[in-house]
């Protein structure tokens, strides 16, 4: 039964979104809470673009200027947490961007270590892409599986419950109109988050102004998610 159980906890790691980005030395940057920013970055990546900054003295655009080759950041997810005009939606955070750079594979895990951060989350409550819909249809069928745990909404139009924490205006898909909630952290989480604190500190012994790097993931983030957009459009 031990072994049976040590088996079952290895495959779920295994197969964990922030677990594969851990193996790969990827960070996680956490920046905010009523509305948060979780970035998946590159600090092997960052660290030598610091490195070759430094030689040519120009340090300070380097994250942003990252883009032009291969960006620095990785994924991201946006977040808030109760939103005027949309109910409290289980006190969750509701996503309000997300991007990931092409052929990454961070996506899922910006949007694990962000439904950790924020206590659940939901998707954008306005409009959410084919796309989108997908990643939510996915948590959907893991609350069955038992590792994942779906909170249903009431619709704050017309609720069928008088208490409001359950409130929350409904999307047109089942599966988008619940809050999704982590039983547990998700595995390499901490890893990632000791591997910012070392970039940091390696970073600035660089030279990097270590005072704006939150601000400049967020940056690049902003630039790969209009990016992302764009070619949507096109």
């Amino acid at each position: 039964m031990i072994r049976s159980l040590i088996r079952e906890i290895l495959l779920q790691e295994s197969n964990s979104p922030t677990s594969r980005a851990a193996s790969k030395g990827m960070a996680v940057c956490k920046i905010g809470d009523r509305v948060g920013h979780v970035l998946i970055y590159d600090p092997g990546l960052l660290v030598n673009y610091v490195k070759y900054a430094r030689a040519k003295e120009a340090i300070p655009e380097v994250i942003e200027d990252s883009i032009e080759d291969d960006p620095v950041v990785r994924s991201g997810v946006v977040y808030a947490r109760r939103v005027e005009g949309l109910g409290e939606c289980h006190g969750g955070g509701v996503v309000l961007k997300s991007a990931s750079w092409p052929g990454s594979g961070m996506g899922p895990a910006a949007y694990e270590a962000a439904m950790w951060y924020a206590g659940g989350l939901t998707s954008d409550r306005m409009e959410t892409s084919r796309a989108a819909g997908r990643v939510w249809l996915n948590y959907k069928g893991r609350s069955v599986s038992g590792d994942i745990e779906s909170l249903p909404f009431d619709d704050l139009n017309d609720p069928k419950t008088p208490p409001p924490n359950d409130d929350c205006v409904m999307q047109d898909r089942e599966w988008l109109n619940y809050s999704y909630r982590l039983k547990s952290p998700p595995p390499g989480l901490e890893e990632m988050e000791g591997n910012h604190e070392k970039t940091k500190s390696i970073i600035k012994g660089l030279g990097y102004p270590v005072e704006t790097l939150e601000h400049k993931l967020k940056l690049l983030f902003m630039m790969i998610f209009d990016e992302r957009m764009s070619e949507d459009e096109t």
